[in-house]
């Protein structure tokens, strides 16, 4: 958006400015942490088409993560089982194996303070209590019922797992209906309520933009899995530059990248029945991620750039003895 005030002429040099400023500050930051987090990814990988570039970005980071294994949880009735094998099947696009997948929760906690019990719930608890001196982060992409399921079955779990969610609506203030929030709005108030560690990354305040016409350049024809991702993205029935926000991606940027969000300490809101936050009553503290946008079209996109150059880099070499 322009300002009113602000001279034409002067626009395009304070965008170079500012996309030189964060270049610099980029090249001064470390490229990987010390070590790789120790990581569970937790997801309903068939629900949209953001999920894949998740699962794939973190299977090709390994300066980033150790992944430990996916949890599938479900986004409805009747949806476990897609995601269950959506997982198994990015696993094989990427030449992946050997990695634990389990089911999860296939409904929402079933009312306050009850778990839903189940195979993934039973790994975190049990990945958690590996010698390590490294902490369990689970992440959480979908729904939360299989992460508050797995605190609610042990409690002690607050003290060995830091936790990241994908889920709410816009940061303070929004009013509610975001899909990870109202599919299991018990799990959420169980993660917000519980004193866990948590990192919340609301889908309302970061933006991670492509269009179908940037995947097909970037991806098409580059490896299987490079086609299946650009597969999701095309297959809809919208304009070529219509834009579409690949949210999960993100959140698994949150922690590969966390200098390019803007992090708040805050305490936990009360969730209504509707997702949205209420401020009359909060619990412990979490941190908050907010401020995160990479424009394909235009901008800076370290991001996008890592993401793309991954996958074209884990492509299957030519055979050496074709003719």
């Amino acid at each position: 958006m322009h300002k009113v005030n602000q001279p034409i002429e002067t626009r395009p040099f304070l965008m170079q400015a500012a996309a030189l400023a964060l270049l610099l500050l980029l090249q001064a930051m470390p490229l990987h942490p010390a070590e790789p987090l120790r990581i569970i990814i937790d997801t309903d990988a068939a629900c949209e088409r953001d999920d894949q570039h998740a699962i794939a970005y973190a299977l090709l980071s390994p300066e980033f993560f150790e992944v430990e294994g996916f949890t599938a949880v479900h986004n409805g009735p009747g949806t476990l089982e897609t995601n269950f094998l959506e997982i198994h099947n990015i696993l094989a696009l990427a030449g992946k194996g050997g990695i634990p997948v389990l089911r999860g929760a296939p409904g929402p906690l079933p009312g306050p303070g009850k778990p839903v019990d189940s195979p993934a719930a039973r790994f975190i608890i049990e990945r958690s209590k590996v010698p390590d001196k490294r902490p369990l982060t689970v992440l959480g992409i979908g729904c939360a019922t299989n992460l508050a399921s797995a605190i609610l079955l042990d409690p002690s779990l607050r003290d060995r797992v830091a936790f990241a969610w994908l889920g709410g609506v816009d940061w303070p203030h929004g009013k509610g209906g975001e899909h990870n929030s109202i599919t299991d709005l018990e799990a959420q108030r169980v993660l917000f309520g519980s004193g866990v560690k948590l990192k919340n990354i609301p889908c309302g305040n970061n933006l991670m933009i492509t269009t179908r016409y940037i995947s097909a350049a970037a991806l098409r024809g580059v490896s299987p899995l490079a086609d299946y991702l650009h597969y999701l993205v095309a297959g809809n029935r919208w304009p070529a530059d219509e834009t579409f926000n690949i949210a999960d991606l993100f959140a698994v940027a949150a922690l590969s990248h966390p200098e390019l969000f803007r992090w708040a300490s805050s305490a936990a809101p009360s969730v209504d029945d509707s997702g949205g936050y209420d401020w009359s009553e909060t619990r412990g503290a979490i941190e908050v991620a907010t401020n995160f946008v990479e424009d394909i079209r235009g901008g800076p996109r370290p991001v996008w750039d890592e993401f793309y150059r991954k996958v074209a880099g884990a492509a299957p070499a030519e055979p050496s003895n074709l003719r």
